[in-house]
């Protein structure tokens, strides 16, 4: 007679025999894991492609290999008909004659009218004043009409500085200044010719920071994620004929979410500082991405 703890432990036996490929599934693995990338190369993260924002004539371009600062100037058209317009209309509102001839002229217009009232409250016959009430008005009229034009001068001189701006910001449109720091790359149109609005002028990459971009299996991409470290190795030539491994550490910063059609992959990538600037868009590297073990 089987024992009872035989009894008891049969069943279990039995759903374990059938069941024994979901059984070995969930046993934990004991280590990290480490999965390879294939197919890895390197490209710049940061790069930009000028255009111009207007019709014209460019009259500053940089030259492929030229290392641009933050804010400076890579694209300039001519810009002479933008400047002399612009100088016109600072002129004009930087005008304030027209105020000053007509705050003369109110002062003037009202110093009447108070001659006239005055006059007209020192005659003998208050019945019979020097001035007759409608000419009083007319006096009283020309005054106001006299800072109506004060105020309208004020106006003409708030749209001329209007204008002025306008124009600053029209002037600004002539040139177009880098949003990063880089090397020219590629260079579409040189000094001297005509360029239409949106076209290409010229490409800077910043060679700060490096994509890795490689594949994974579709069964290994259910285990990696982002955030997992990846260590990053690139083999560079020496000038004595020899090579030299480099390696680098970082995180796995994307995975994709779609599956390759054709090659049944998963894109991955993770991004490093290029130390010293040697490492060079479309260069082959190696990845391996460390899958901790509660993840496994």
């Amino acid at each position: 007679m089987m024992p009872s703890l035989g009894k008891s432990l049969l069943p279990l036996l039995m759903v374990f025999a059938g069941c024994g490929g979901l059984l070995l599934a969930q046993e934990p693995i004991g280590g990290s894991r480490r999965i390879t990338a294939t197919d890895c190369l390197t490209q710049f993260v940061d790069k930009l492609i000028y255009s111009s924002e207007r019709v014209g004539v460019l009259t500053i371009v940089p030259r492929e290999g030229d290392w641009i600062e933050p804010d400076q100037v890579v694209i300039q058209l001519s810009d002479k008909p933008a400047r002399a317009a612009l100088a016109t209309a600072q002129a004009r509102a930087e005008n304030v004659g027209d105020i000053r001839v007509s705050e003369k002229a109110a002062a003037a217009a009202w110093l009447e009218h108070q001659a006239a009232l005055n006059a007209n409250e020192q005659a003998p016959d208050p019945r019979n004043p020097p001035f007759p009430e409608t000419s009083v008005l007319r006096l009283r009229l020309t005054a106001e009409g006299a800072d109506a034009r004060i105020e309208q001068a004020k106006e003409e001189k708030r749209v001329n500085e209007l204008t002025a701006e306008q124009a600053r910001e029209e002037l600004l449109t002539y040139q177009v200044r880098s949003q990063m720091q880089g090397i020219v790359t590629h260079v579409y149109k040189q000094a001297g010719q005509g360029v239409q609005t949106g076209e290409q002028v010229l490409e800077v990459v910043n060679i700060d920071k490096v994509r890795v971009e490689g594949y994974v299996t579709v069964d290994e991409s259910y285990l990696v994620e982002t955030g997992m470290p990846v260590e990053v190795r690139f083999t560079l030539p020496q000038a004595t004929g020899e090579s030299v491994v480099i390696k680098q550490t970082s995180t796995l910063g994307f995975v994709d979410v779609t599956v390759a059609p054709i090659a049944k992959r998963v894109r991955v990538w993770a991004e490093i500082p290029n130390i010293n600037g040697r490492l060079k868009a479309g260069a082959k590297a190696e990845m391996e991405i460390t899958v901790p073990a509660e993840s496994n």
